[in-house]
């Protein structure tokens, strides 16, 4: 720089100084001096939402919880009535989105608590609990509830198959006003909850209690009658008159392999012999039982050889311990009751003398997918060995019996699939739906809750002449920030969530009894109060904004045994207006605004107004 431009700058320099030197400093109160600021800045944290004010109604956005479960269930609405102590509206208010409350409240596999936010924080709420508490609450009240009979006066539709899609599906349509009637093959309701789920999972007078309420909604229910050989696909539209039909048959076929010795006596497929422990009929195995799988149903079927009279169960699978496709907690409640696991192996041959079973020869398995994660195991031969056992039982699979589509019209693929419109559930027949496991593919209670929920959306818009993919409803997909789990250790009990208690596992295994006994009444309301109760965007006093307040500007102090703050305040001397507390707050009570500027020096003169800050924001 030359001298010219450096003394140039210098008198630039000292002609700013002395413009603001005699000026004093001054914080603004925005917007009501109409001050323009930049749309980045930010601004002073407020409360929106009364300090101990409660949740309001209707709460605006789907929180996380609700967003990942396939039936879309309110949980948060449902943890603020247990706290209430409304247990039958809690029992409502589930049933809005899933028919099964008492059912899910035991089996579920909860994928809700994966995304609860106060697991990012502690420990995710006990959410599947906490359903089964309000129907072991509400269901004897509930069974005595008397119900006007709804007139209705919409179309006729069939649904084939009254298990959790099904009946999820009727139950939509009954409520739209339409005439359904369930055609189920087996004499008892239910499908695979009541066949394949096994009872010290799911008691079967829970279930066939909760499907008797679906009856008392509308929906008329004809067990023992089998499509394709009482009645056609055909004989509903053109002799019944039914106008559309759902098929929700799922899978009701196990799989076996073709390894030598697979035809022996001894040799069980898992779904039929599920199915059998269900119906309470007699079954015949041997002392030491081979299970050959790593999924739920392989789990279910060891742990129900155990009860049924098996001294030794072994488990054998191609995936690693870690890699079984069993739900981790099944395994480990397995493990308990004795189950020997032998993982990463797979079965080669079922050996035999005199027409007796001895073992299962296997093979050890290096590999169960390949590099475009297809299912394509890989064995090394040479290493094999003898797992000792007078009984085999195929876990490896479930696949659908499609017999009764023939001359329907219905098209299934060369793999024996029907054919249907991902998005509609529309089949290659106009006016025949599809939902559940047969559409999906092995799933979950609650997954085929919501494929029953799509198919009834499908029907209703086919029937009322509308577009199935534009006017369909839709849930807004909502992206939630994810944050590292933390150590559990490092909190103090009343921030855990409760164990379920349990029955001891040498008890469990001589029986069907129940094995998860359920939360007290004490235990159920803290843990509901657990409930962040996010996105409501009021204040539920969880202490989140001030344990991570860099400056500790923000202290509470909770009610006793309820929401909300009995005190909250925020010392502006020290806020460094960083916002994190807005970014921890899981209700969105806090808000930044821009309300409120700072200067350089002489903070302790700051200009504000407490309490407008918190108070109930303004939209």
């Amino acid at each position: 720089m030359s001298p010219v431009e450096a003394v140039k700058a210098l008198g630039k320099g000292l002609s700013i100084t002395l413009k603001y030197l005699f000026k004093k400093p001054v914080t603004l109160i925005y917007p009501r001096e109409k001050q323009e600021i930049s749309p980045n800045y930010r601004g002073f944290a407020r409360l929106n939402g009364m300090v101990g004010e409660r949740i309001s109604e209707p709460l605006p956005e789907m929180p996380p919880c609700q967003d990942t479960c396939p039936a879309h269930i309110d949980v948060r609405k449902y943890n603020k009535l247990i706290v209430e102590g409304k247990f039958v509206e809690a029992w409502d208010t589930i049933r809005e989105r899933a028919p099964f409350p008492a059912s899910l409240g035991r089996i579920c596999h909860h994928p809700c608590e994966d995304r609860c936010q106060r697991g990012y924080f502690d420990e995710a709420i006990a959410i599947r609990s906490l359903k089964r508490h309000i129907a072991d609450k509400a269901l004897p009240e509930v069974k005595k509830r008397k119900r006007e009979k709804k007139k209705l006066t919409g179309d006729k539709v069939a649904v084939i198959g009254a298990g959790p899609a099904g009946l999820s599906a009727a139950l939509d349509l009954v409520r739209l006003g339409y005439q359904v009637t369930v055609f189920e093959k087996q004499k008892l309701p239910g499908g695979m909850l009541l066949m394949g789920v096994p009872k010290y999972r799911l008691p079967k007078e829970i279930l066939l209690d909760e499907v008797e309420e679906i009856k008392k909604d509308g929906v008329e229910l004809k067990t023992g009658v089998e499509i394709g050989k009482d009645l056609t696909i055909d004989d509903l539209f053109k002799k019944e008159k039914f106008k559309a039909v759902i098929i929700a048959v799922g899978l009701q076929k196990g799989r076996s392999l073709p390894i030598p010795g697979a035809d022996l006596p001894g040799v069980l497929v898992a779904v039929p012999f599920l199915r059998s422990v269900n119906l309470g009929e007699k079954v015949e195995i041997g002392k030491e039982v081979i299970v050959i799988g790593g999924g739920n149903v392989a789990v279910d079927a060891a742990r129900c050889a155990r009860r049924v009279g098996a001294e030794k169960v072994r488990m054998v699978s191609l995936e690693k311990r870690h890699e079984m496709p069993a739900f981790e907690w099944e395994i480990e409640e397995a493990v308990e009751e004795g189950i020997e696991l032998v993982p990463g192996w797979g079965p080669k041959a079922i050996h035999s003398k005199n027409g007796q079973i001895t073992g299962l020869e296997v093979m050890q398995c290096v590999r169960v997918f390949d590099e475009q994660g297809r299912f394509n195991p890989q064995f090394c031969e040479t290493e094999t060995k003898i797992v000792p056992g007078d009984t085999v039982i195929f876990a490896i699979g479930q696949a659908s019996d499609n017999s009764f589509l023939e001359g329907s019209g219905v098209e299934t693929d060369d793999r024996g699939r029907i054919i249907y419109d991902r998005e509609t559930m529309m089949t290659s027949r106009p006016g025949v739906f599809v939902c559940g496991e047969i559409a999906t593919g092995p799933a979950t209670c609650v997954g085929s809750i919501g494929s029953g929920h799509e198919a009834a959306n499908s029907v209703h818009l086919y029937l009322s002449g509308k577009d199935m993919k534009k006017d369909r409803p839709r849930f807004e997909l909502v992206n939630y920030p994810m944050y590292p789990k933390i150590p559990l250790d490092i909190f103090p009990e009343e921030r855990r969530r409760p164990e379920m208690p349990f029955l001891e596992a040498e008890k469990r295994i001589k029986n069907f009894e129940q094995i998860e006994l359920g939360f007290s009444d004490e235990d159920a309301r803290n843990e509901a109060l657990r409930c962040l109760q996010c996105l409501s965007r009021t204040c539920t006093a969880c202490t989140l904004c001030a344990r991570t307040c860099p400056s500790l500007a923000i202290s509470i102090e909770k009610k006793e045994g309820e929401w909300g703050a009995a005190s909250y305040d925020i010392n502006l001397g020290l806020c460094i207006y960083c916002g994190f507390c807005q970014e921890v707050c899981p209700t969105k009570a806090i808000q930044l605004t821009q309300d409120f500027d700072r200067t350089f020096y002489e903070r302790d003169k700051l200009v504000w107004d407490k309490g407008y800050l918190l108070e109930r924001g303004k939209d």
